[in-house]
């Protein structure tokens, strides 16, 4: 149950839970909770998600918090939608996906935002031009990435520690 009189919540402060319902109570001014996400409403920011989450497209979200899904246990797909901006470090890492797009909303992706996400198989940019430090750090699933020929900036360790068999990149990259 998350009060009234709540008005700040911590990044990781429910990292690796299994949480099946939050409350919040309907006076507090600052949080609500959409489709088992938690969203602080003055920034548009999802600070938790919890099992069975949806990320709201109706643009009450444009931002994800780092660690916000980290280790969330029970969804093999989530739907990024358009109208979401940034992304946090380590927002969806060790998360059991096997697809994820990128919304052509996107305009920062943190560090290390899929590590370990062990069952994705399948990692669309969707237009996104970078891949930041450690982005699909050990996705060991991974078997396909759309829009690499399109990254102009790679960070180290952002293709580590998977078996991809191919790549193609483009001239104007950067490191």
């Amino acid at each position: 149950y998350i009060g009234a009189g709540v008005r700040e919540i911590s990044f990781m402060a429910f990292n690796d839970n299994d949480l099946s319902e939050v409350i919040i109570s309907p006076d507090n001014p600052s949080f609500v909770c959409r489709n088992n996400c938690v969203i602080e409403v003055a920034t548009k920011t999802i600070v938790l998600g919890y099992r069975g989450a949806v990320i709201p497209d109706d643009g009450s979200v444009e931002r994800i918090n780092g660690f916000s899904f980290c280790d969330m246990k029970g969804i093999d797909s989530i739907v990024i939608p358009e109208g979401i901006k940034y992304i946090g470090g380590h927002a969806f890492e060790g998360c059991e996906f096997k697809s994820i797009v990128l919304p052509k909303s996107l305009e920062d992706l943190g560090t290390y935002v899929f590590e370990s996400c062990k069952n994705l198989e399948y990692f669309d940019l969707g237009g996104y031009k970078e891949l930041p430090e450690g982005t699909l750090f050990y996705c060991n699933a991974l078997r396909e990435v759309v829009g690499l020929e399109n990254v102009t900036r790679l960070g180290r360790y952002a293709l580590d520690g998977n078996y991809l068999t191919s790549i193609k990149l483009t001239s104007a990259l950067q490191y």
